[in-house]
């Protein structure tokens, strides 16, 4: 009859044997599964082959008995080695590191089975039970290479545990410790204690229990991280073993007071087996919801990305088109106002100005999304050159002097490169970033000054272009979102009706392609505001956009 010792370890070989068949099951192709099956599988050996050591009379049967329990323990090292080295990767080890483990197994394994009396000598009796006398050479030999095989593979881990982050390093994290903290109480009590030195197998039933909680809290990282892909039914399947189990036990112990013992341990793993198989199924319904929802917010993404490529693309063809009458339009203005077509009334003359000028921001308002559309497809063109960039600031601000003027606004030029800023770059599009920010200067500056300053940083190879000025400024929690599309600054439609927010996500989109920087800064609202663009003066960097 199986005292309480074998029934634990009856359990526990159920459990790992129980966790080696669905982990295999369910990933049958991967490294991991297989390796980390065989590792477990061979657990339930180690605890199978000391019951019936513990049970049976025959001496010649107990020996051999305890032989299989000492190659369950390599194979056991093996399996927690490769483990150690495929997960969570999935590489497979080669094939002849394969083999020198397996030769370096069979090279201890052979004989031991082989000669009665290798590492196993003979078994003594004791009123607590039996004591096998080990020979020391083989001891020392097999301490060695389980040392290396089972040590190795918990080194291993521990290193990937500090390497990885994330839910990887979790996972490793459950899988280390569980291993460690069962494995170093196994080799204490069935390695350490058994030795030649302490010769003492009183607790040698000892170590396959604490592979109970490798199994635990493997099952439970299986579903609460995921470290195999294994679904619900394997906590029912372990729950019910156990419970019936336990149940048989129960019913054949050979006292009252085994049948109580068995019974309360019944019914504690009835209870604890019920909110594990409750908070499984919630875990399982959970993810496969999220597994669906995600699903459907991967085709949602794919059809917006579909839906944003043929806006682009209407954006594209709808200014395109709207560009070539719209310049007519300009053109015969433009003809009006010059007298081409005879002399006009003053009347008439101020209105057909007026409408001159509101073509003109339709014209830049289509121009942006045009931009806008290039850039989202990807079309954009750039003629890349080498010239001077403080003569183009310097033309910008010229072209915009009568615009301040009009405004009665003071717009300077400041050029502190001393006749350096040579850059790479496309120069229609950086003339295009500078006037839209000088131009922007003019329309959010009410009264005070512009100025633009152009100046090198030589040791950083920098070129940096300032347009600074004294109107509305910008409040701290705007900064950050405003070169983003559509988005203007608070108050800004108060002062210029007719932006688009388009024009300072268009320029940084350019000045990044350039491998350029550009931010605003502003102490706060009324305080004005300068926008910063900095670009490499290094035509390697610049030649490698072109």
């Amino acid at each position: 009859m199986l005292d309480l010792p074998n029934i634990f370890l009856s359990i526990t070989a159920v459990c790992n044997i129980g966790l080696a068949i669905f982990i295999n099951r369910r990933n049958r192709k991967s490294p991991t599964g297989f390796f980390f099956a065989l590792f477990t599988i061979f657990l339930a050996f180690w605890a199978i082959a000391l019951i019936g050591y513990s049970i049976v009379d025959d001496h010649f049967v107990a020996l051999y008995l305890m032989k299989a329990s000492y190659v369950s323990a390599l194979i056991i090292g093996v399996g927690f080695y490769f483990f150690s080295i495929v997960y969570p990767n999935e590489k497979e080890p080669s094939k002849l590191h394969q083999f020198v483990i397996t030769a370096l197994l069979l090279a201890f394994i052979i004989p031991l089975f082989f000669f009665s009396t290798f590492f196993t000598k003979f078994i003594v009796e004791h009123p607590w039970g039996k004591e096998t006398i080990l020979g020391l050479p083989e001891y020392c030999l097999f301490v060695g290479l389980f040392s290396f095989l089972f040590v190795g593979g918990l080194i291993r881990t521990w290193v990937k545990v500090l390497r990885s982050v994330g839910i990887i390093r979790i996972r490793l994290l459950f899988v280390a410790l569980s291993v460690t903290f069962a494995g170093l109480l196994g080799m204490y009590f069935n390695l350490y204690l058994p030795s030649p030195f302490l010769q003492d197998f009183r607790y040698i039933w000892s170590g396959p229990l604490f592979t109970f909680f490798i199994a635990t809290t493997i099952v439970y990282s299986i579903f609460r991280f995921k470290l195999f892909d294994v679904r619900v039914i394997t906590a029912e399947l372990f729950t019910f073993a156990l419970w019936m189990f336990i149940l048989v036990q129960t019913l054949l112990a050979p006292d009252p007071k085994q049948q109580i013992t068995n019974a309360l341990l019944l019914i504690a793993t009835i209870i604890i087996g019920i909110f594990l198989i409750r908070s499984v199924n919630k875990e399982v319904d959970s993810r496969e919801k999220l597994e669906v929802l995600a699903k459907k917010l991967q085709t949602a993404n794919s059809r917006l990305r579909e839906l944003d490529r043929q806006k682009s693309e209407f954006l594209s063809i709808a200014t395109h088109q709207l560009r070539g009458p719209l310049a007519g339009i300009r053109g015969h203005l433009s003809l009006i106002i010059d007298g081409s077509y005879g002399k006009m009334p003053a009347r008439a003359k101020e209105v057909i100005e007026k409408i001159f000028f509101s073509s003109g921001l339709l014209t830049q308002t289509i121009n942006d999304f045009l931009d806008v559309s290039r850039i989202e497809q990807g079309s954009m063109q750039y003629d890349m050159k080498t010239f001077e960039c403080d003569s183009l600031v310097k033309e910008v601000v010229e072209e915009l002097q009568p615009l301040a003027k009009e405004r009665n606004l003071k717009l300077s030029f400041a050029d502190e490169c001393d006749g350096q800023c040579t850059v790479h770059a496309d120069y229609a599009k950086l003339r295009h970033i500078f006037f839209n920010l000088v131009d922007n200067a003019t329309k959010y500056t009410e009264k005070g000054w512009i100025k633009a300053t152009v100046k090198k940083d030589p040791k950083k190879k920098i070129l940096r272009v300032e347009i600074s000025d004294s109107g509305i400024g910008i409040g701290k929690d705007e900064i950050a979102g405003l070169f983003e599309k559509f988005v203007r600054a608070r108050g800004a439609s108060g002062i210029n009706i007719h932006g688009t927010g388009l024009g300072l996500y268009v320029a940084r989109e350019m000045v990044e392609v350039h491998k350029g920087k550009i931010w605003a800064e502003s102490e706060g609202k009324g305080k004005g505001s300068t926008f910063v663009v900095e670009l490499p003066t290094s035509s390697t960097e610049a030649r490698k956009t072109s």
